[in-house]
């Protein structure tokens, strides 16, 4: 089976269980409370989730684990090609630019957007595994020019000063504790009059903080996907001017872009695969009672039940937040920093 054979090569084993219950403990109230003094573990957080998680992304979502706009008659991977060469455009990346991917995954963004531009593309990342894949992607795709890494935590990047000409987060940044921090480091590496582009992850203005059921789908988005916390659009757009940044551009595309099919029908069957089978209801439960029979014939690493029902509650989360437009995976901004550098 593909999943276990992802799960092999991802995580060590032995470490699976424990890591899932130390990943869960993170969202108690005494954990949360340290979100406000900044002694909350948000590394070790995203470290654990990605550690956990990116078989079963792989499995289920292939190179690129983002959202889309969804258009009737392509495949899946197609919207995510577009989705990903959308905000290349947008960002007006030319050849030979220095491009940052802030938080670039297993580097399945990074390979289209580098086709596509032929700019020179450095992905960052904290996760060392991912990086390493990333790295054996860009290799197969033999990029011109070649890409590069950086391991490090994007709230500290771990570059100089006016580095880049441009930057860019495919629904990365939902994973800082404070966006004002993330922004600033970005401002800071890029060149003055340097462009920066994110799709973020965002509750609407429908959003009911009084709500008992939207507090409810917020939480199992949160949990589902490593999140200290979801910002509503304004704060995002506060965020970056707070650093410095001009916005050019701010817009929910799930409202702006009208293709005729949700974006969260993503998180459902596209048509009759094995695959698409797995992301139904029925199929999530046939999945978790599968890996939780292979844990105990020793076919899977104890804990992968744990991580799948984990991931299972943040897909129910989200199609829920999808339906009732309480949620957006792809808040969409540009922003510009200052041609000249501010003291």
């Amino acid at each position: 089976m593909r999943l276990i054979k992802n799960l092999a090569g991802t995580v060590n084993w032995q470490q699976v269980a424990k890591r899932s219950r130390g990943y869960v403990e993170r969202f108690s109230p005494s954990e949360r409370e340290k979100l406000k003094d900044g002694t909350f573990d948000y590394m070790g957080l995203t470290r654990d989730y990605y550690d956990l998680a990116t078989a079963f992304y792989e499995y289920g979502w292939g190179e690129s684990f983002h959202f889309a706009p969804l258009y009737p008659g392509k495949p899946f991977k197609e919207s995510l090609r577009l989705h990903e060469t959308y905000l290349a455009d947008r960002l007006d990346v030319q050849p030979g630019m220095q491009v940052l991917d802030i938080g670039c995954g297993i580097g399945g963004p990074l390979v289209v957007i580098a086709q596509h531009t032929s700019a020179a593309i450095v992905g960052l990342n904290n996760n060392r595994a991912q990086v390493e894949k990333a790295r054996a992607r860009t290799e197969a795709a033999n990029l011109e020019p070649p890409a590069d890494f950086i391991v490090c935590d994007y709230m500290h990047i771990d570059t100089p000063d006016a580095s880049f000409d441009r930057a860019y987060a495919i629904e990365s940044m939902p994973h800082a504790t404070d966006k004002v921090q993330a922004f600033a480091e970005v401002y800071r590496i890029l060149k003055p009059g340097g462009l920066f582009a994110s799709y973020d992850w965002c509750v609407t203005s429908r959003f009911d903080p009084a709500n008992a059921d939207h507090q409810h789908i917020k939480r199992e988005i949160m949990i589902g996907n490593a999140l200290p916390d979801i910002s509503l659009p304004q704060d995002v757009d506060r965020a970056l001017a707070e650093v410095g940044f001009e916005i050019l551009v701010n817009n929910d595309l799930a409202e702006t872009v009208d293709t005729g099919v949700a974006w969260h029908k993503a998180l459902g069957a596209q048509k009759f695969t094995p695959v698409d089978f797995l992301k139904t209801p029925v199929g999530q439960k046939v999945t978790a009672k599968m890996l939780w029979l292979f844990e105990r014939i020793g076919l899977a690493p104890r804990g992968s039940h744990q991580v799948a029902t984990i991931l299972n509650r943040g897909a129910d989360g989200l199609s829920a937040g999808g339906k009732l437009g309480i949620f957006t995976p792809m808040y969409f901004t540009v922003a510009r920093k200052a041609n000249e550098s501010i003291d």
